[in-house]
């Protein structure tokens, strides 16, 4: 069966290694919206004492943040589904040509249909006592 070529692009990730404290930590400060991260994997490794809690604020704690338990990895996906907005543009040139054979003064305009992304510099973490954290970040490939 003959399978059409298609371009083969790698799926970028990355990893982010600390040790979360008692005090609460941003997870990063340099992976922002325009980083285009749609989905981080957290894991606390087996062998750990406890797990690791993550919130919103500087001020998140262990009684409110989002637990992440210990030898349990935990998938957070922002689901960005395919708009086809690649052909928006052509779709939008043929339609003002349309509107100028009938002589209308209508411009058509872009829906600029957005992406949806983690903003990691706003995400804190926190422990109650020392604990390693890994977080896998993968970028969002739709763009």
């Amino acid at each position: 069966m003959n399978r059409p070529q298609r371009q083969r692009i790698p799926q970028e990730f990355g990893l982010i290694n600390l040790t979360v404290t008692t005090t609460p930590q941003p997870l990063s400060l340099s992976l922002g919206p325009s980083s285009l991260v749609s989905t981080l994997v957290f894991s606390v490794p087996t062998g750990q004492a406890q797990g690791v809690f993550l919130g919103n604020t500087a001020g998140v704690t262990i009684t409110t943040g989002l637990e992440i338990p210990v030898g349990n990895p935990q998938e957070y996906v922002v689901i960005n589904e395919r708009e086809l907005i690649e052909l928006e543009s052509p779709l939008l040139g043929i339609w003002a040509q349309i509107l100028d054979w009938f002589r209308c003064r209508i411009v058509p305009q872009s829906d600029g249909v957005p992406v949806v992304v983690w903003d990691v510099t706003n995400m804190w973490v926190v422990a109650s006592a020392n604990t390693v954290l890994n977080v896998g970040t993968f970028k969002e490939m739709w763009l």
